[in-house]
């Protein structure tokens, strides 16, 4: 009989789905391993990040990217008056946008944003 009950809650282990880990639990391992800058209140995160990233090009690592969903509006009007800015921007700033497209409007969308891509040259 304590077979039996061994095995069932055996079966039962093996059917219980795997945790999924969430950006949460990321973050705190991140944090935990001392991979994460947070930027104090007050401070403009842009300029913490760009500081970071000139700092860690200046001190030699290689292919840094600071990968931002903002524009970064107010820098790119100083980097008019700044060629060293202008191009640092250009090698190191990676942009992305995300985007919430609904099943059903997935195929209209992709046509779309090929329609878009053929049109500017990509």
């Amino acid at each position: 009989m304590m077979c039996a009950q061994g095995s069932a809650a055996s079966e039962a282990e093996a059917v219980k789905p795997p945790r999924v880990r969430t950006e949460v639990d990321r973050v705190r391992r991140w944090k935990e391993q001392g991979r994460l800058l947070i930027a104090p209140k007050g401070i403009n995160d842009d300029n913490a990040a760009m500081y970071l990233a000139v700092v860690m090009c200046q001190r030699g690592a290689r292919d840094v990217q600071l990968v931002t969903n903002d524009f970064l509006r107010d820098h790119m009007r100083r980097a008019e008056n700044s060629r060293p800015l202008r191009l640092w921007l250009d090698r190191h700033v990676s942009r992305y946008a995300l985007r919430f497209i609904m099943p059903q409007d997935l195929e209209r969308y992709i046509q779309e944003e090929s329609e878009a891509d053929t049109a500017s040259g990509a």
